[in-house]
């Protein structure tokens, strides 16, 4: 609908905006923002972790750098709290970003979802050794669900 026809919308102010028009290249076009970008929303979304997190492990700007990133901002910023979310370490790492880059490149998202999922889980018990309690922790469930999602993996192989 046309905004200046609802009441709370200054006619002046609309005619004021019209003529400052903004053109902003797509992402892919701007590499060298990527680095200040991902900072900027690793920084903004730092309580989604459940761990301390430090920044990115060398390589990761270079890896988003590589991206052609057709959802442009949006995409990157999914992309770095997704990795935060999945990641394990003190640091996002290439590893993390290629679990959720190749993950929201899937043509179905539940099943993408699920990959992540899967994913995530054989890191964490790989990080934890395979302890079994230490992983389930780690990932803040319990030993019970995480027995539960690994006899679902056996059965889908």
């Amino acid at each position: 609908s046309d905004p200046v026809r609802h009441p709370e919308f200054r006619r002046d102010l609309y005619h004021r905006l019209r003529g400052v028009e903004i053109q902003i290249p797509p992402l892919r076009d701007r590499k060298e923002d990527m680095e200040e970008l991902a900072k900027h929303f690793l920084n903004e979304a730092r309580g989604m972790a459940k761990r301390p997190l430090r920044g990115f492990a060398e390589g990761a700007i270079a890896f988003l750098r590589e991206r052609s990133w057709p959802g442009n901002v949006r995409e990157l910023k999914y992309c770095i709290e997704a990795a935060i979310t999945f990641g394990l370490g003190e640091y996002i790492t290439i590893e993390d970003l290629k679990a959720v880059a190749s993950a929201h490149e899937q043509e179905h998202r539940p099943l993408a979802l699920a990959e992540v999922e899967r994913r995530h889980i054989l890191r964490a018990l790989d990080y934890c050794n395979g302890r079994v309690v230490d992983a389930a922790r780690l990932l803040g469930i319990s030993k019970t669900k995480l027995y539960e999602r690994l006899a679902e993996y056996r059965t889908q192989q």
